[in-house]
């Protein structure tokens, strides 16, 4: 091994536009979800050299070495969460993952997805919960 990373995660944004359409209510509730799951994640027992300038973790904006990806069995086929699951697929066989700021990407804020669960659903929920 090179001893370069094994698993990243990058951090995701949605566009300017499109934050400017959800509103500060939905922003503002995004971010305390935020700040929450990052809190967990550094208080967790995550493998060794596992790094946090974020927490996020998504399909959006992940990496693996292939080495990695065929260890721990891939990406399960589910109807939604995949990205979940393959992290807590790369936890359980003690993979580290380093969630850097340096990586970053541009996604969709859409309201509706491919998928019953993830980044779409929760976006439409927290319009939902903002509007009335």
């Amino acid at each position: 091994a090179d001893g370069g990373a094994r698993a990243i995660g990058g951090r995701i944004e949605l566009s300017a536009a499109e934050r400017a359409v959800l509103g500060p209510g939905v922003l503002a509730r995004r971010a305390r979800q935020a700040r929450g799951r990052h809190l967990r994640l550094l208080g967790a027992d995550t493998p060794p050299g596992s790094t946090f300038e974020h927490w996020q973790f998504s399909g959006a904006s992940m990496a693996v070495t292939a080495d990695t990806y065929r260890a721990v069995g891939g990406m399960s086929r589910r109807l939604a969460l995949e990205d979940e699951a393959f992290e807590r697929a790369l936890h359980g066989a003690g993979v580290p993952i380093e969630r850097s700021l340096a990586v970053r990407v541009t996604t969709s804020g859409r309201l509706r997805g491919r998928a019953p669960a993830g980044l779409a659903h929760d976006l439409a929920e927290a319009v939902r919960s903002e509007s009335g």
